[in-house]
């Protein structure tokens, strides 16, 4: 109970920047699309906060440098079946998102490739945290990304209600920035803002 309270609390604390940024984006840069992709692009932009925080980035107030890495890759997958299979559920959703809102990820190529590098990323990131940096968790992201697609395109192939988002004026680069602005607010500003937060909690 108390893990589901923090990564809410993480949520609203990057939210309050997070969410303005994205607004003030979206009113410069894509001007005249619809309220639905509005609220489509904030979802997906929590869905990373969600990420960020499970897969345990580093944060400015808490920065160590650990090079415990892994690089042979799947031998582990098998004894540590429950978090290969977490790992997967947890990019699904990306795989899902991506397409669903831009039209420029509607190839599993450039969708795959997305999910690839924010794993990536995220694996890079955590040699600044306490946690490892692990091959098998990049292979296990990615083919929850690929397993994300594959169901958005099934749904939307197969449905007579389209899921997939119309084309409007958009960018194909809008999710690197998302992701990006996002990774920046956690690092940087959330510790505090969440600190803020458990400080009137605990009173």
């Amino acid at each position: 109970m108390l893990w589901i309270a923090e990564i809410l609390i993480d949520i609203v604390s990057t939210a309050i920047i997070l969410v303005p940024a994205l607004v003030m984006i979206q009113n410069t840069r894509l001007k005249g699309i619809s309220l639905k992709r509005r609220a489509m692009s904030i979802l997906f932009a929590v869905y990373v906060t969600a990420v960020l925080f499970i897969t345990g980035i580093p944060r400015i107030n808490n920065l160590t440098i650990d090079f415990s890495v892994n690089i042979i890759p799947i031998i582990d997958m098998f004894s540590g079946l429950k978090a290969t299979v977490l790992n997967i559920i947890l990019f699904i959703p990306l795989g899902f998102l991506l397409p669903m809102i831009w039209s420029a990820f509607r190839s599993a190529k450039k969708t795959i490739f997305f999910g690839l590098g924010l794993s990536a990323a995220i694996e890079i990131s955590q040699i600044f945290t306490y946690r490892s940096t692990d091959i098998d968790d990049l292979i296990t992201n990615t083919i929850g990304t690929l397993l994300g697609y594959l169901i958005a395109r099934t749904i939307n192939d197969k449905s007579s209600k389209k899921l997939f988002l119309d084309d409007e004026r958009q960018s194909k680069k809008e999710p690197l920035c998302i992701s990006s602005i996002t990774f920046l607010i956690m690092l940087l500003s959330t510790p505090y803002i969440s600190g803020a937060f458990w400080g009137m909690v605990y009173g």
